[in-house]
């Protein structure tokens, strides 16, 4: 896991230019059930390779956001009401949105979640390479390549595998 670390800290900002490239090209492709299937195979494997808990760095620099229903989980999770919960460790994001009020997340313990099993939706579906429908979200893919390890690499695979030079199937 170290060396996959490494090399993506090396190299996410170095290739994002050719990352967006790839991105775009992969969004005009027409058969994007074709990218899905493909793009989910490589998300199981790169996390069949890497562990989140020996890095941690989403949880040191993105905010998840919140809807009700994870907080009243969260709350009670915890032991305390839901407006408690709002008070204690959340804020208004930038659409007006609830947010985690303190980076790194406060339930993150080393590298680990300590609400895990209550975490939020958000944190459940992070990084979202393994969503239906992909290549609509390239810009955040494009922008997890900064904060994750394993989305690097899944893109890194699927440059590889589906080609670089390929074109529209």
């Amino acid at each position: 896991m170290k060396d996959w670390i490494e090399n993506w800290k090396r190299n996410a900002a170095r290739m994002e230019d050719e990352t967006y490239n790839f991105l775009t090209r992969l969004k005009q492709y027409r058969d994007s059930d074709r990218i899905d299937r493909i793009a989910g195979e490589v998300h199981r494997e790169v996390f069949s390779q890497i562990d989140c808990t020996d890095c941690g760095h989403c949880c040191r620099t993105v905010r998840p956001e919140v809807d009700q229903t994870d907080i009243a989980r969260i709350a009670a999770f915890l032991g305390i009401s839901a407006p408690e919960f709002t008070e204690k460790y959340l804020r208004s994001g930038d659409r007006d949105e609830l947010e985690m009020k303190s980076l790194p997340c406060p339930f993150l313990v080393g590298n680990e979640c300590s609400i895990y099993d209550v975490r939020p939706a958000l944190c459940r579906e992070y990084p979202h390479t393994d969503k239906p429908e992909f290549t609509t979200r390239r810009f955040t893919h494009i922008a997890n390549t900064q904060v994750c390890p394993a989305v690097y690499h899944i893109i890194q695979k699927l440059k590889n595998r589906i080609g670089r030079h390929e074109r529209r199937p």
